[in-house]
Protein backbone atom coordinates (compact mmCIF):
# COMPACT_ATOMS: atom_id res chain seq x y z
CA UNK A 1 0.00 0.00 0.00
CA UNK A 2 1.27 3.74 -0.77
CA UNK A 3 2.48 5.86 1.59
CA UNK A 4 0.45 8.97 2.01
CA UNK A 5 3.36 10.71 1.33
CA UNK A 6 2.99 9.21 -2.04
CA UNK A 7 -0.35 10.19 -3.07
CA UNK A 8 0.43 13.90 -2.37
CA UNK A 9 3.45 14.17 -4.41
CA UNK A 10 1.14 12.19 -7.44
CA UNK A 11 -1.84 15.47 -6.35
CA UNK A 12 1.18 18.25 -6.68
CA UNK A 13 2.18 16.47 -9.67
CA UNK A 14 -1.04 16.66 -11.57
CA UNK A 15 -1.58 20.24 -10.05
CA UNK A 16 1.71 21.27 -11.95
CA UNK A 17 0.79 20.29 -15.36
CA UNK A 18 -2.79 21.47 -14.69
CA UNK A 19 -1.65 24.80 -14.56
CA UNK A 20 1.11 24.42 -17.38
CA UNK A 21 -2.40 23.57 -19.46
CA UNK A 22 -4.51 26.29 -18.54
CA UNK A 23 -1.87 29.00 -19.02
CA UNK A 24 -0.75 27.31 -22.56
CA UNK A 25 -4.99 27.37 -23.62
CA UNK A 26 -5.20 30.80 -21.54
CA UNK A 27 -1.56 32.30 -23.82
CA UNK A 28 -3.41 30.05 -27.16
CA UNK A 29 -6.41 32.22 -26.69
CA UNK A 30 -4.92 35.72 -26.13
CA UNK A 31 -2.73 35.07 -28.83
CA UNK A 32 -5.80 33.89 -30.76
CA UNK A 33 -7.63 37.00 -29.96
CA UNK A 34 -4.42 39.31 -31.28
CA UNK A 35 -4.82 37.11 -34.53
CA UNK A 36 -8.48 37.90 -34.98
CA UNK A 37 -8.00 41.39 -34.45
CA UNK A 38 -5.57 41.57 -36.83
CA UNK A 39 -7.43 39.93 -39.60
CA UNK A 40 -10.51 42.01 -38.41
CA UNK A 41 -8.69 45.10 -38.48
CA UNK A 42 -7.22 43.99 -42.23
CA UNK A 43 -10.75 42.94 -43.92
CA UNK A 44 -12.11 46.29 -42.53
CA UNK A 45 -9.02 48.18 -43.82
CA UNK A 46 -9.23 46.09 -47.47
CA UNK A 47 -12.79 47.40 -47.39
CA UNK A 48 -11.66 51.09 -46.93
CA UNK A 49 -9.30 50.76 -49.79
CA UNK A 50 -11.74 48.65 -51.93
CA UNK A 51 -14.41 51.32 -51.48
CA UNK A 52 -12.39 54.56 -51.58
CA UNK A 53 -11.06 53.03 -55.33
CA UNK A 54 -14.72 52.83 -56.56
CA UNK A 55 -15.93 55.72 -55.72
CA UNK A 56 -12.59 57.58 -56.73
CA UNK A 57 -13.30 55.62 -59.99
CA UNK A 58 -16.65 56.53 -60.63
CA UNK A 59 -15.62 60.47 -60.90
CA UNK A 60 -13.59 59.28 -64.28
CA UNK A 61 -17.24 58.90 -65.84
CA UNK A 62 -17.43 62.38 -65.65
CA UNK A 63 -16.08 64.57 -68.90
CA UNK A 64 -13.93 67.07 -66.89
CA UNK A 65 -10.41 68.01 -67.52
CA UNK A 66 -7.76 66.55 -65.48
CA UNK A 67 -7.47 68.93 -62.85
CA UNK A 68 -11.08 68.98 -62.26
CA UNK A 69 -11.02 65.32 -62.46
CA UNK A 70 -8.05 64.97 -60.02
CA UNK A 71 -9.35 67.30 -57.22
CA UNK A 72 -13.28 65.01 -57.71
CA UNK A 73 -11.13 62.11 -57.44
CA UNK A 74 -9.74 62.90 -54.61
CA UNK A 75 -12.36 64.47 -52.95
CA UNK A 76 -14.19 60.99 -53.34
CA UNK A 77 -11.76 58.89 -52.09
CA UNK A 78 -11.75 61.23 -49.10
CA UNK A 79 -14.90 61.30 -48.06
CA UNK A 80 -15.64 57.45 -48.79
CA UNK A 81 -12.47 56.61 -47.04
CA UNK A 82 -14.05 58.38 -43.82
CA UNK A 83 -17.63 57.11 -44.09
CA UNK A 84 -15.96 53.92 -43.48
CA UNK A 85 -14.33 54.63 -40.37
CA UNK A 86 -10.61 55.48 -41.88
CA UNK A 87 -10.22 59.24 -40.23
CA UNK A 88 -6.22 59.20 -40.87
CA UNK A 89 -4.52 61.35 -43.66
CA UNK A 90 -6.10 60.94 -47.19
CA UNK A 91 -3.11 62.48 -50.35
CA UNK A 92 -3.25 62.37 -53.92
CA UNK A 93 0.79 60.40 -54.29
CA UNK A 94 1.99 57.53 -56.59
CA UNK A 95 5.03 56.43 -55.11
CA UNK A 96 4.68 53.55 -53.27
CA UNK A 97 4.49 53.50 -49.98
CA UNK A 98 7.57 52.52 -47.66
CA UNK A 99 8.00 50.56 -44.40
CA UNK A 100 7.65 52.05 -41.34
CA UNK A 101 5.63 55.32 -43.20
CA UNK A 102 3.12 57.33 -41.18
CA UNK A 103 -0.02 55.62 -41.53
CA UNK A 104 -2.34 57.05 -44.64
CA UNK A 105 -3.92 56.77 -47.54
CA UNK A 106 -2.83 57.00 -51.12
CA UNK A 107 -4.75 57.91 -53.93
CA UNK A 108 -3.19 57.82 -57.71
CA UNK A 109 -4.37 58.31 -60.98
CA UNK A 110 -2.97 56.12 -63.96
CA UNK A 111 -3.70 53.82 -66.86
CA UNK A 112 -5.13 50.23 -66.19
CA UNK A 113 -4.29 48.14 -69.48
CA UNK A 114 -4.05 44.40 -69.10
CA UNK A 115 -3.86 44.12 -72.78
CA UNK A 116 -0.25 46.09 -73.00
CA UNK A 117 2.92 43.92 -71.40
CA UNK A 118 4.44 47.48 -71.48
CA UNK A 119 1.75 48.97 -68.80
CA UNK A 120 3.14 48.98 -65.39
CA UNK A 121 3.83 45.54 -63.61
CA UNK A 122 2.47 42.02 -64.92
CA UNK A 123 0.43 42.09 -61.68
CA UNK A 124 -1.53 45.19 -61.29
CA UNK A 125 -1.15 46.39 -65.02
CA UNK A 126 -1.12 49.50 -63.45
CA UNK A 127 1.19 52.50 -64.61
CA UNK A 128 0.68 56.07 -62.89
CA UNK A 129 3.35 57.19 -65.37
CA UNK A 130 0.74 58.06 -68.27
CA UNK A 131 1.25 61.22 -70.72
CA UNK A 132 -2.11 63.58 -70.16
CA UNK A 133 -1.54 64.95 -73.59
CA UNK A 134 -2.69 61.53 -75.29
CA UNK A 135 -4.42 59.60 -73.12
CA UNK A 136 -6.71 59.82 -69.79
CA UNK A 137 -6.19 58.22 -66.58
CA UNK A 138 -9.13 55.09 -66.38
CA UNK A 139 -7.91 54.02 -63.06
CA UNK A 140 -7.70 54.83 -59.32
CA UNK A 141 -5.05 53.13 -57.23
CA UNK A 142 -6.04 53.49 -53.53
CA UNK A 143 -2.96 52.23 -50.83
CA UNK A 144 -3.75 52.47 -47.45
CA UNK A 145 -1.93 51.95 -43.79
CA UNK A 146 -3.30 51.51 -40.48
CA UNK A 147 -1.17 50.96 -37.20
CA UNK A 148 -3.28 48.58 -34.51
CA UNK A 149 -2.67 47.85 -30.81
CA UNK A 150 -1.97 44.37 -29.95
CA UNK A 151 -3.59 43.16 -27.07
CA UNK A 152 -1.50 40.88 -26.19
CA UNK A 153 2.22 39.66 -27.32
CA UNK A 154 2.93 38.46 -30.67
CA UNK A 155 5.70 38.30 -32.88
CA UNK A 156 6.61 41.97 -33.62
CA UNK A 157 5.77 44.43 -30.56
CA UNK A 158 3.01 46.03 -29.33
CA UNK A 159 1.50 47.13 -33.07
CA UNK A 160 1.23 46.20 -35.89
CA UNK A 161 1.11 48.45 -39.06
CA UNK A 162 -1.97 47.02 -41.44
CA UNK A 163 -1.79 47.33 -45.53
CA UNK A 164 -4.10 47.14 -47.84
CA UNK A 165 -4.20 48.28 -51.45
CA UNK A 166 -7.07 48.44 -54.27
CA UNK A 167 -7.18 49.39 -58.15
CA UNK A 168 -10.72 50.40 -59.75
CA UNK A 169 -11.10 51.28 -63.09
CA UNK A 170 -13.47 52.70 -64.70
CA UNK A 171 -13.23 55.73 -67.48
CA UNK A 172 -15.93 58.14 -69.53
CA UNK A 173 -18.72 57.15 -71.09
CA UNK A 174 -17.33 56.55 -75.23
CA UNK A 175 -19.07 56.95 -78.09
CA UNK A 176 -18.17 55.91 -81.88
CA UNK A 177 -20.05 57.85 -84.89
CA UNK A 178 -19.10 58.42 -88.53
CA UNK A 179 -19.99 61.98 -90.93
CA UNK A 180 -19.33 62.00 -94.66
CA UNK A 181 -20.71 62.59 -98.14
CA UNK A 182 -21.88 58.80 -99.01
CA UNK A 183 -20.26 57.65 -95.98
CA UNK A 184 -23.68 57.01 -93.93
CA UNK A 185 -25.83 57.54 -96.87
CA UNK A 186 -27.17 53.70 -96.62
CA UNK A 187 -29.32 54.32 -99.46
CA UNK A 188 -26.79 54.65 -101.86
CA UNK A 189 -23.43 54.20 -100.45
CA UNK A 190 -23.04 50.92 -101.66
CA UNK A 191 -23.21 52.55 -105.31
CA UNK A 192 -20.19 54.92 -103.93
CA UNK A 193 -18.57 51.40 -102.75
CA UNK A 194 -18.46 50.32 -106.08
CA UNK A 195 -17.83 53.43 -107.97
CA UNK A 196 -14.51 53.60 -105.31
CA UNK A 197 -13.31 49.81 -105.86
CA UNK A 198 -14.04 50.21 -109.81
CA UNK A 199 -15.92 47.13 -109.62
CA UNK A 200 -19.90 46.11 -109.66
CA UNK A 201 -20.70 45.53 -106.33
CA UNK A 202 -23.26 42.78 -105.95
CA UNK A 203 -24.51 43.37 -102.61
CA UNK A 204 -28.41 43.51 -102.27
CA UNK A 205 -30.00 45.82 -100.19
CA UNK A 206 -30.78 43.20 -97.59
CA UNK A 207 -27.18 42.42 -97.27
CA UNK A 208 -26.26 46.10 -97.21
CA UNK A 209 -28.93 46.86 -94.64
CA UNK A 210 -27.43 44.40 -93.06
CA UNK A 211 -23.90 45.66 -92.84
CA UNK A 212 -25.53 49.54 -92.27
CA UNK A 213 -26.28 47.66 -88.67
CA UNK A 214 -23.86 45.89 -87.43
CA UNK A 215 -20.99 46.85 -85.40
CA UNK A 216 -17.75 45.09 -84.77
CA UNK A 217 -15.54 46.04 -81.68
CA UNK A 218 -11.98 46.31 -82.23
CA UNK A 219 -11.27 43.10 -79.57
CA UNK A 220 -12.96 41.44 -82.31
CA UNK A 221 -10.67 42.35 -85.19
CA UNK A 222 -8.11 42.12 -82.68
CA UNK A 223 -8.94 38.58 -82.07
CA UNK A 224 -9.62 37.84 -85.58
CA UNK A 225 -6.29 39.65 -86.60
CA UNK A 226 -4.07 37.63 -83.65
CA UNK A 227 -2.75 41.03 -82.51
CA UNK A 228 -1.26 41.50 -79.30
CA UNK A 229 -2.49 44.67 -78.27
CA UNK A 230 -5.28 46.83 -79.83
CA UNK A 231 -2.02 49.24 -80.69
CA UNK A 232 -0.73 46.49 -83.11
CA UNK A 233 -3.69 45.89 -84.82
CA UNK A 234 -4.35 49.65 -85.35
CA UNK A 235 -1.18 49.39 -87.66
CA UNK A 236 -0.76 46.24 -89.30
CA UNK A 237 -0.90 47.21 -92.73
CA UNK A 238 -3.56 45.11 -94.86
CA UNK A 239 -4.28 45.44 -98.14
CA UNK A 240 -8.53 46.68 -99.53
CA UNK A 241 -8.88 42.51 -100.17
CA UNK A 242 -6.99 41.55 -96.41
CA UNK A 243 -8.81 44.47 -94.78
CA UNK A 244 -12.40 43.56 -95.99
CA UNK A 245 -11.97 40.07 -95.09
CA UNK A 246 -10.52 41.20 -91.51
CA UNK A 247 -13.84 43.02 -90.99
CA UNK A 248 -16.33 40.65 -92.93
CA UNK A 249 -14.96 37.39 -90.51
CA UNK A 250 -15.00 39.49 -87.45
CA UNK A 251 -18.53 40.63 -88.04
CA UNK A 252 -19.49 36.96 -89.13
CA UNK A 253 -20.40 38.05 -92.29
CA UNK A 254 -17.61 35.67 -94.38
CA UNK A 255 -20.58 35.06 -96.83
CA UNK A 256 -20.39 38.77 -98.06
CA UNK A 257 -16.73 39.00 -98.88
CA UNK A 258 -17.01 38.11 -102.37
CA UNK A 259 -20.03 40.25 -103.30
CA UNK A 260 -18.61 43.22 -101.53
CA UNK A 261 -15.01 43.18 -103.76
CA UNK A 262 -16.95 41.90 -106.55
CA UNK A 263 -15.62 39.14 -108.94
CA UNK A 264 -12.91 39.43 -109.78
CA UNK A 265 -11.98 41.51 -106.92
CA UNK A 266 -11.02 45.06 -107.09
CA UNK A 267 -9.61 46.78 -109.98
CA UNK A 268 -8.66 50.19 -108.38
CA UNK A 269 -5.57 50.44 -111.16
CA UNK A 270 -1.98 50.62 -110.77
CA UNK A 271 -1.65 53.04 -107.78
CA UNK A 272 -4.75 51.93 -105.74
CA UNK A 273 -4.45 48.28 -106.19
CA UNK A 274 -1.13 48.27 -104.18
CA UNK A 275 -2.29 50.67 -101.64
CA UNK A 276 -1.97 48.84 -97.84
CA UNK A 277 -4.30 50.85 -95.32
CA UNK A 278 -4.53 50.52 -91.56
CA UNK A 279 -7.21 51.05 -89.48
CA UNK A 280 -4.90 54.01 -87.86
CA UNK A 281 -6.08 55.84 -91.02
CA UNK A 282 -9.83 55.43 -90.74
CA UNK A 283 -10.26 55.79 -86.78
CA UNK A 284 -9.86 59.28 -85.13
CA UNK A 285 -7.86 57.50 -82.12
CA UNK A 286 -5.20 60.40 -81.48
CA UNK A 287 -6.89 61.20 -77.53
CA UNK A 288 -9.14 58.74 -78.13
CA UNK A 289 -9.93 56.99 -74.62
CA UNK A 290 -8.63 56.86 -71.61
CA UNK A 291 -6.66 53.61 -72.11
CA UNK A 292 -6.51 51.35 -75.78
CA UNK A 293 -8.30 48.27 -73.99
CA UNK A 294 -11.15 50.67 -73.04
CA UNK A 295 -11.44 51.39 -76.96
CA UNK A 296 -11.72 47.77 -77.42
CA UNK A 297 -15.28 47.32 -76.48
CA UNK A 298 -16.99 50.02 -78.60
CA UNK A 299 -18.69 49.32 -81.40
CA UNK A 300 -17.52 50.47 -84.90
CA UNK A 301 -20.13 50.04 -87.67
CA UNK A 302 -19.09 47.61 -90.62
CA UNK A 303 -20.41 49.74 -93.36
CA UNK A 304 -18.58 52.70 -92.52
CA UNK A 305 -15.58 51.05 -92.31
CA UNK A 306 -15.69 49.31 -95.68
CA UNK A 307 -16.96 52.16 -97.21
CA UNK A 308 -13.88 54.51 -95.45
CA UNK A 309 -11.32 51.52 -96.26
CA UNK A 310 -12.64 52.04 -100.37
CA UNK A 311 -11.58 55.92 -100.01
CA UNK A 312 -8.48 55.24 -98.63
CA UNK A 313 -7.43 52.57 -101.00
CA UNK A 314 -8.79 54.53 -103.92
CA UNK A 315 -5.51 56.96 -103.08
CA UNK A 316 -4.49 59.33 -105.78
CA UNK A 317 -6.84 57.74 -108.55
CA UNK A 318 -9.30 59.35 -110.58
CA UNK A 319 -12.08 57.55 -111.11
CA UNK A 320 -13.70 59.20 -114.19
CA UNK A 321 -17.30 59.28 -114.16
CA UNK A 322 -19.58 58.54 -117.17
CA UNK A 323 -21.64 61.04 -116.18
CA UNK A 324 -24.35 61.28 -119.19
CA UNK A 325 -25.87 65.01 -120.72
CA UNK A 326 -22.45 66.69 -120.70
CA UNK A 327 -23.02 68.16 -123.91
CA UNK A 328 -25.10 71.41 -123.81
CA UNK A 329 -25.97 73.35 -127.05
CA UNK A 330 -27.62 76.61 -126.72
CA UNK A 331 -27.53 77.73 -130.32
CA UNK A 332 -24.45 80.07 -130.68
CA UNK A 333 -22.81 78.84 -127.81
CA UNK A 334 -21.99 75.15 -127.12
CA UNK A 335 -20.22 73.15 -124.73
CA UNK A 336 -18.99 69.63 -123.52
CA UNK A 337 -16.79 68.50 -120.47
CA UNK A 338 -15.66 65.04 -119.42
CA UNK A 339 -15.36 64.38 -115.51
CA UNK A 340 -13.93 62.40 -113.03
CA UNK A 341 -14.00 61.42 -109.15
CA UNK A 342 -11.19 62.18 -106.91
CA UNK A 343 -10.63 61.33 -103.10
CA UNK A 344 -9.21 64.64 -101.62
CA UNK A 345 -9.62 63.74 -97.71
CA UNK A 346 -11.17 59.93 -96.79
CA UNK A 347 -13.74 59.95 -94.24
CA UNK A 348 -12.83 58.78 -90.52
CA UNK A 349 -14.41 57.13 -87.83
CA UNK A 350 -14.55 58.63 -84.79
CA UNK A 351 -14.49 57.07 -81.26
CA UNK A 352 -14.03 58.27 -77.50
CA UNK A 353 -15.59 60.61 -74.77
CA UNK A 354 -17.61 63.77 -74.94
CA UNK A 355 -14.63 66.06 -73.43
CA UNK A 356 -13.12 69.51 -73.95
CA UNK A 357 -9.61 70.78 -74.35
CA UNK A 358 -8.32 73.22 -73.26
CA UNK A 359 -8.54 75.92 -76.05
CA UNK A 360 -12.04 75.21 -76.78
CA UNK A 361 -11.73 72.30 -78.99
CA UNK A 362 -13.46 68.82 -78.15
CA UNK A 363 -11.63 66.21 -78.13
CA UNK A 364 -13.67 63.41 -79.88
CA UNK A 365 -14.61 64.95 -83.61
CA UNK A 366 -14.84 63.47 -87.14
CA UNK A 367 -13.94 64.63 -90.34
CA UNK A 368 -16.29 64.80 -93.56
CA UNK A 369 -14.70 63.24 -97.00
CA UNK A 370 -14.24 65.64 -99.25
CA UNK A 371 -14.79 64.27 -103.03
CA UNK A 372 -13.77 66.52 -105.80
CA UNK A 373 -15.14 66.61 -108.82
CA UNK A 374 -12.50 67.54 -111.92
CA UNK A 375 -14.27 68.97 -115.07
CA UNK A 376 -12.32 69.54 -117.90
CA UNK A 377 -15.08 71.84 -119.52
CA UNK A 378 -14.76 73.01 -123.14
CA UNK A 379 -16.85 76.01 -124.69
CA UNK A 380 -17.16 77.99 -128.30
CA UNK A 381 -19.19 80.72 -129.09
CA UNK A 382 -19.77 80.99 -132.61
CA UNK A 383 -20.34 83.48 -134.61
CA UNK A 384 -19.34 82.11 -137.85
CA UNK A 385 -16.04 83.83 -139.95
CA UNK A 386 -16.11 86.44 -138.33
CA UNK A 387 -15.64 86.24 -134.54
CA UNK A 388 -15.16 82.93 -132.69
CA UNK A 389 -13.97 82.19 -128.86
CA UNK A 390 -13.12 79.26 -127.31
CA UNK A 391 -13.24 78.21 -123.75
CA UNK A 392 -11.22 75.56 -121.54
CA UNK A 393 -11.99 75.95 -117.99
CA UNK A 394 -10.24 73.32 -115.77
CA UNK A 395 -12.69 73.53 -112.42
CA UNK A 396 -12.69 71.75 -109.64
CA UNK A 397 -16.07 71.02 -107.59
CA UNK A 398 -15.22 70.35 -104.09
CA UNK A 399 -16.97 69.59 -100.80
CA UNK A 400 -15.63 71.88 -98.12
CA UNK A 401 -14.83 69.92 -94.43
CA UNK A 402 -17.84 69.18 -92.41
CA UNK A 403 -16.83 68.46 -89.13
CA UNK A 404 -18.67 66.46 -86.21
CA UNK A 405 -18.11 67.03 -82.27
CA UNK A 406 -19.19 64.73 -79.33
CA UNK A 407 -20.23 67.34 -76.90
CA UNK A 408 -22.29 65.18 -74.53
CA UNK A 409 -23.51 61.50 -73.45
CA UNK A 410 -26.31 60.54 -71.82
CA UNK A 411 -25.98 56.89 -70.06
CA UNK A 412 -28.78 54.76 -69.26
CA UNK A 413 -29.14 51.26 -68.25
CA UNK A 414 -30.44 49.85 -71.43
CA UNK A 415 -28.21 50.57 -74.65
CA UNK A 416 -31.31 51.91 -76.56
CA UNK A 417 -31.73 55.02 -73.92
CA UNK A 418 -28.64 56.63 -74.25
CA UNK A 419 -28.10 59.17 -76.45
CA UNK A 420 -24.75 60.98 -78.01
CA UNK A 421 -25.47 64.85 -78.92
CA UNK A 422 -22.78 65.84 -82.05
CA UNK A 423 -22.49 69.39 -83.02
CA UNK A 424 -22.32 69.07 -86.49
CA UNK A 425 -20.96 71.54 -88.42
CA UNK A 426 -21.73 71.93 -92.50
CA UNK A 427 -19.83 73.87 -95.77
CA UNK A 428 -20.92 75.58 -98.95
CA UNK A 429 -19.80 73.59 -101.75
CA UNK A 430 -16.11 75.02 -103.34
CA UNK A 431 -16.01 75.29 -107.17
CA UNK A 432 -13.26 76.93 -108.67
CA UNK A 433 -10.30 76.60 -110.97
CA UNK A 434 -7.79 73.53 -110.44
CA UNK A 435 -4.16 73.32 -110.77
CA UNK A 436 -2.79 70.81 -113.23
CA UNK A 437 -2.96 68.18 -111.13
CA UNK A 438 -6.75 68.19 -110.48
CA UNK A 439 -7.10 68.05 -106.97
CA UNK A 440 -6.12 71.98 -105.51
CA UNK A 441 -7.87 75.37 -106.19
CA UNK A 442 -5.19 77.16 -107.84
CA UNK A 443 -4.11 80.77 -106.92
CA UNK A 444 -2.44 81.16 -110.16
CA UNK A 445 -3.11 83.17 -113.34
CA UNK A 446 -4.51 80.81 -115.83
CA UNK A 447 -5.67 81.24 -119.82
CA UNK A 448 -9.46 80.04 -120.11
CA UNK A 449 -10.28 81.50 -123.63
CA UNK A 450 -8.44 82.20 -126.81
CA UNK A 451 -10.42 85.00 -129.37
CA UNK A 452 -10.53 84.53 -133.26
CA UNK A 453 -11.07 87.31 -135.58
CA UNK A 454 -11.94 86.18 -138.97
CA UNK A 455 -10.20 82.59 -138.15
CA UNK A 456 -6.87 83.90 -136.64
CA UNK A 457 -6.29 84.48 -133.41
CA UNK A 458 -6.27 88.13 -132.12
CA UNK A 459 -6.74 87.65 -127.74
CA UNK A 460 -7.06 85.60 -125.13
CA UNK A 461 -8.95 85.96 -121.79
CA UNK A 462 -7.18 84.98 -118.11
CA UNK A 463 -8.56 83.75 -115.17
CA UNK A 464 -7.52 85.68 -111.94
CA UNK A 465 -8.55 83.74 -109.26
CA UNK A 466 -9.35 84.88 -105.58
CA UNK A 467 -9.04 82.78 -102.38
CA UNK A 468 -12.46 79.85 -102.75
CA UNK A 469 -15.14 81.11 -100.46
CA UNK A 470 -15.17 78.34 -97.46
CA UNK A 471 -17.39 80.02 -94.68
CA UNK A 472 -18.63 77.48 -92.69
CA UNK A 473 -22.80 77.87 -93.53
CA UNK A 474 -24.31 76.06 -90.22
CA UNK A 475 -24.10 74.72 -87.20
CA UNK A 476 -26.98 72.35 -85.47
CA UNK A 477 -26.73 70.41 -82.44
CA UNK A 478 -28.16 66.91 -82.76
CA UNK A 479 -28.47 64.52 -80.32
CA UNK A 480 -29.16 60.75 -81.51
CA UNK A 481 -29.38 57.45 -80.45
CA UNK A 482 -27.35 54.08 -81.08
CA UNK A 483 -27.46 52.86 -84.22
CA UNK A 484 -29.26 55.88 -86.23
CA UNK A 485 -28.69 58.74 -88.43
CA UNK A 486 -29.57 62.07 -89.16
CA UNK A 487 -28.66 65.01 -92.58
CA UNK A 488 -27.46 68.61 -91.86
CA UNK A 489 -28.02 70.19 -95.45
CA UNK A 490 -27.12 73.43 -96.88
CA UNK A 491 -29.68 75.03 -99.58
CA UNK A 492 -28.18 77.36 -100.94
CA UNK A 493 -24.93 75.37 -101.43
CA UNK A 494 -25.43 74.20 -105.02
CA UNK A 495 -26.13 77.77 -106.32
CA UNK A 496 -23.87 79.72 -104.26
CA UNK A 497 -20.76 77.80 -105.47
CA UNK A 498 -21.82 78.29 -108.94
CA UNK A 499 -22.03 82.09 -108.28
CA UNK A 500 -18.55 82.34 -106.32
CA UNK A 501 -17.17 80.53 -109.28
CA UNK A 502 -18.26 82.87 -111.71
CA UNK A 503 -16.84 86.17 -109.10
CA UNK A 504 -13.40 84.31 -108.35
CA UNK A 505 -12.87 84.10 -112.14
CA UNK A 506 -11.74 87.90 -112.28
CA UNK A 507 -11.72 87.50 -116.41
CA UNK A 508 -9.47 90.23 -118.23
CA UNK A 509 -9.03 90.25 -121.73
CA UNK A 510 -5.42 90.45 -122.97
CA UNK A 511 -4.88 92.74 -125.77
CA UNK A 512 -1.15 93.92 -126.90
CA UNK A 513 -0.06 93.50 -123.34
CA UNK A 514 -2.87 95.44 -122.23
CA UNK A 515 -5.23 93.77 -119.72
CA UNK A 516 -8.60 95.17 -119.97
CA UNK A 517 -11.66 93.93 -117.53
CA UNK A 518 -14.01 92.37 -118.80
CA UNK A 519 -16.51 92.21 -116.09
CA UNK A 520 -20.28 91.06 -117.26
CA UNK A 521 -19.36 90.97 -120.96
CA UNK A 522 -18.39 87.35 -119.94
CA UNK A 523 -21.73 86.34 -118.92
CA UNK A 524 -22.75 85.21 -122.38
CA UNK A 525 -19.62 82.65 -122.79
CA UNK A 526 -20.29 81.28 -119.27
CA UNK A 527 -23.80 80.72 -119.55
CA UNK A 528 -23.01 77.15 -121.72
CA UNK A 529 -20.60 76.32 -118.82
CA UNK A 530 -22.46 77.12 -115.84
CA UNK A 531 -25.39 75.41 -117.25
CA UNK A 532 -23.16 72.54 -117.64
CA UNK A 533 -22.10 72.50 -114.16
CA UNK A 534 -25.85 72.82 -112.80
CA UNK A 535 -26.09 69.31 -114.89
CA UNK A 536 -23.53 67.61 -113.66
CA UNK A 537 -23.74 68.62 -109.87
CA UNK A 538 -27.54 67.65 -109.82
CA UNK A 539 -26.74 63.64 -111.80
CA UNK A 540 -24.62 63.07 -108.44
CA UNK A 541 -26.54 63.90 -106.51
CA UNK A 542 -29.49 62.28 -107.77
CA UNK A 543 -27.77 58.98 -108.91
CA UNK A 544 -24.49 58.93 -107.18
CA UNK A 545 -26.15 60.27 -103.57
CA UNK A 546 -22.95 61.64 -103.80
CA UNK A 547 -24.68 65.20 -101.64
CA UNK A 548 -21.71 67.21 -101.63
CA UNK A 549 -23.58 70.18 -99.59
CA UNK A 550 -24.59 67.97 -96.59
CA UNK A 551 -22.79 66.21 -93.63
CA UNK A 552 -24.77 63.03 -92.52
CA UNK A 553 -23.67 61.64 -88.66
CA UNK A 554 -24.22 58.31 -87.71
CA UNK A 555 -24.33 57.16 -84.02
CA UNK A 556 -22.74 53.49 -83.76
CA UNK A 557 -22.08 52.87 -80.46
CA UNK A 558 -22.18 54.15 -76.86
CA UNK A 559 -20.51 52.28 -73.96
CA UNK A 560 -21.04 53.26 -70.91
CA UNK A 561 -18.79 51.36 -68.79
CA UNK A 562 -19.22 51.35 -65.20
CA UNK A 563 -16.46 51.42 -62.28
CA UNK A 564 -14.78 47.68 -60.92
CA UNK A 565 -12.32 46.33 -58.80
CA UNK A 566 -9.79 45.17 -61.08
CA UNK A 567 -7.04 44.45 -58.65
Amino acid sequence: MASPATFTRERGAVSLMAAVLIATVALGALVSIDIGLVFYNQRQLQKVADLAALSGAQQLKRADDLATTAANVAASVSAAASQNGYGDAVSTNCAEVAAGAADGLRACLGLWDPANPANGDSVRHFNPAYNPATVSPNAVRVQVTRTVPLLFVLPGGKSRQLSAEAIAAGSPPVASFSLGSGLVDFSSASSVLGLLLGNNVSLSVADWNGLASANVTLGDLRLQLGAGTVDQLLNTALSIQDFYALVLNAAGRQALLGAALGSPPTQLGVNGIGTRLTLSQLLDLGVLTPAASSAAEVGLNVASLLTAAAYVARGTDAVALNVPNLNVDLGLAKASATAALTVIQPPQVAVGPARQLPDGRWRTTASAAQLGINLRVNAALDLGALLRADVTLPVLVRAAPARADLTGLQCAAAPAQRRATVNVSTALLDVCLTDVNGRQCTPNPTAIARVYLLNAPVTGITAHPTAPNRAWQSSRELTLAPGTHAKVSSDSAVPGAVDALVNSLNPTLDVVGAKVPLGGLLDALLDPVLSLLRTVVDWLTATLGLSLANAEIKVNHIDCNNAEIVY
